[in-house]
């Protein structure tokens, strides 16, 4: 039994590394990457960290990426980093069928700020230029 589940422990993370290491591909391809290296943020202070997948460039914005294996999961990191860092769009990329609305950041303390969150599901990942594009144009 303990060979069963550490083979499906390392599996799992053979899955996530093989999938960050794609995203971190398709964003460099797509020109979406930062310059020269795969960007994420964590902030850590006391009884309040958050940590953002990847952080992608657009022209002069930064727009924060959550990659999500399933359906569900909290957006509490990504707003703290739109609150934070003023972002006027973020990503996720989940199991989810695309879509996107109008949001407001809802971090107790702090002033709300308005954003796009876009729902992407991850074969959509090489649109993602596009579809940031489109939004900050609209």
């Amino acid at each position: 039994m303990g060979d069963c589940l550490s083979q499906m422990v390392y599996g799992i993370r053979y899955k996530v590394h093989w999938l960050n290491n794609l995203l971190a591909s398709i964003f460099y391809m797509t020109g979406l990457a930062m310059k020269n290296r795969s960007s994420y943020w964590n902030r850590e202070q006391k009884s309040s960290s958050a940590e953002v997948d990847y952080l992608v460039a657009y022209e002069d914005k930064v727009v924060p990426v959550e990659v999500k294996a399933g359906k569900t999961g909290t957006l509490k990191s990504l707003q703290v980093f739109v609150a934070e860092k003023k972002a006027p769009a973020a990503l996720r990329f989940n199991a989810m069928p695309p879509s996107c609305s109008r949001q407001e950041t809802s971090i107790a303390g702090k002033d709300k700020v308005p954003f796009m969150l876009i729902f992407l599901p991850l074969y959509l990942v090489g649109q993602a230029r596009r579809l940031i594009a489109d939004d900050f144009q609209a």
